[in-house]
């Protein structure tokens, strides 16, 4: 997922973007666990079937939201599964739903004084060893 945004020239980080100044940028980090599925990502596991948080940020509405809806094009196309090129394994990930879009005005950024806009979307990523 990472490697397809970063392709297009998004700055994309997993999990924490501590000490990116660059704006807009993207993140990727675990969700909730899917219902039904009661274990941690840490165990060692051949498949996968989680819930995955994408943060598209930037500075102005008008950079954050045609983010978010390009991000979602590149790892939904249509907002349909999209083949994961995974050695050794089937994967898919696909749009679940948008959770918000907000402005973080707890963390201003240094260069502008500007309050962040961002936006979350879960998309569902499976994947399961070929045999």
């Amino acid at each position: 997922m990472k490697a397809l945004v970063e392709a297009v020239g998004f700055e994309t980080w997993l999990i924490d973007a501590t000490g990116s100044k660059r704006w807009p940028r993207v993140t990727i980090a675990p969700a909730y666990g899917r219902p039904g599925v009661d274990r941690p990502l840490s165990d060692d596991r051949d498949d996968l079937d989680e819930d995955v948080r994408v943060t598209s940020a930037g500075l102005t509405p008008e950079s954050a939201v045609p983010l978010a809806s390009r991000v979602r094009a590149i790892l939904s196309p249509g907002n349909g599964p999209r083949v994961l090129d995974v050695p050794g394994c089937s994967a898919t990930v696909q749009f679940v739903r948008h959770e918000i879009t907000e402005v973080d005005r707890d963390a201003a950024d240094t260069a502008t004084g500007r309050f962040p806009i961002y936006t979350v979307e879960t998309f569902r990523l499976v994947s399961t060893p070929i045999d």
